[in-house]
């Protein structure tokens, strides 16, 4: 009876459960590494295809940037090869005499769009196949190898698993066993039995009961749970500090994804908004130079002051340009360029910018310094003057 109730412990749901969550861990670590891998080659075939025309104009360079590419992304081995699975091209640490082609099946998969995953436990690596846009004859191949002790960590959650289950399956006939033996031994032996069956399934249950809850947390999102090594036994402690390796890379690898997605939303937004406000700038450019060389011989009256408009137009659609091509380079404002600049010209230039269309509008300048002459950068400060001068005028138009 005894003994039934110790293999009926070891078997509850409990335990059950604290190996199914093992296994799911396992298999989670493994899709976070797959999936951290693909959206690293996915990002790095994205840059190579921008910037792949130097593959045919400058070797040196495109090697160097293959190199770069391949160690920010922390992508031990990367090669291109084309739709026979000859190598094309490979980083310069990669190890060009061991290289193996993926299968003519992962190739024509990924000929169709798809991206390949492949996993060796036995090379401990994970590879990945994508077919560059840029050409369509070229793929990329990348290699990220796992650390030994984390595949073998999961070989053995595997084969203790499938270890578990077994010996579920024949708890009937351990069962049967031991009772016939029960019969057969004095009741001094089956009491020493007993209680030795019930202090294995203590030791045993105390660990894995702890091991339960923490995979439980993982399992509702909690990355943050951390087990102490308090346990006597070697193998538990390995196993509890491998559980709390594993944790924090998934967590690592969640991060780097999130932070990895929002800096190319970002930048692609910042490059398309810089490409439409560049637009407008070249015919508006071109048709300010129709204007003056058309009408500045016509114009006797003022032409200085038509002259001197025309050239702050122009100087505002450069500001606006020079504006656009810095915000492409991912929407940072440009470095503050300190010159000596008339302020009180700045100053006028802008209001005059303002006196054509606001013929309502009295515009007065009380300049009451002395000095002219002051060090600040020419395209900031008429950028802030314009715009206080633009919200007075609607603050103005509000009012009435």
């Amino acid at each position: 009876m005894l003994f039934n109730l110790g293999i009926e412990k070891w078997f509850d749901k409990k335990v059950s459960d604290v190996v199914n969550n093992s296994v799911e861990v396992a298999r989670n670590y493994l899709e976070e590494n797959q999936n951290s891998i693909k959206g690293e080659i996915l990002a790095m075939a994205n840059d190579l295809n921008r910037n792949f025309n130097l593959y045919s104009e400058n070797k040196p360079v495109f090697q160097n940037y293959f190199d770069q590419q391949s160690r920010f992304r922390k992508i031990e081995e990367s090669y291109l090869i084309n739709k026979d699975g000859l190598l094309l091209f490979s980083t310069s640490f990669s190890n060009k005499n061991n290289f193996i082609a993926p299968l003519k099946t992962f190739i024509e998969m990924a000929q169709n769009g798809q991206t390949i995953l492949i996993s060796d436990a036995n090379k401990n690596q994970t590879n990945a196949l994508v077919k560059l846009s840029s050409n369509e004859n070229i793929f990329l191949y990348a290699i990220r190898y796992v650390d030994p002790e984390t595949v073998n960590f999961l070989k053995k959650t595997g084969e203790a698993s499938t270890f578990y289950y077994k010996l579920k399956s024949n708890s009937l006939g351990l069962q049967i066993s031991f009772a016939a033996v029960y019969i057969v031994i004095v009741s001094s032996l089956i009491l020493l039995s007993s209680m030795y069956a019930i202090n294995i399934a203590n030791k045993i249950s105390r660990p894995i009961i702890k091991l339960i809850f923490a995979a439980k947390e993982v399992s509702v999102g909690n990355l943050e749970v951390k087990l102490k090594n308090e346990e006597e036994d070697d193998d538990f402690k390995k196993l509890y500090q491998t559980f709390n390796i594993m944790t924090q890379e998934i967590q690592a690898q969640k991060n780097k994804i999130a932070l990895s997605e929002r800096y190319q939303a970002w930048e692609m937004v910042a490059k398309k908004l810089a490409h439409e406000i560049k637009n407008p700038l070249t015919p508006i450019t071109l048709s300010l130079e129709r204007i003056k060389d058309r009408y500045s011989k016509q114009i006797n009256i003022d032409k200085s002051d038509f002259e001197n408009y025309l050239n702050i137009i122009s100087r505002q659609v450069e500001d606006i340009g020079k504006l656009a091509n810095e915000f492409s380079d991912f929407a940072r404002m440009p470095n503050p360029i300190k010159k000596s600049n008339n302020l009180k010209k700045i100053i006028e230039d802008s209001i005059s910018l303002y006196k054509l269309s606001e013929k309502k509008v009295i515009f007065n300048l009380d300049y009451s310094s002395t000095q002219d002459e002051f060090k600040f950068d020419l395209n900031q400060i008429s950028r802030v003057l314009i715009n206080i001068i633009k919200n007075s005028l609607e603050s103005i138009h509000e009012k009435q």
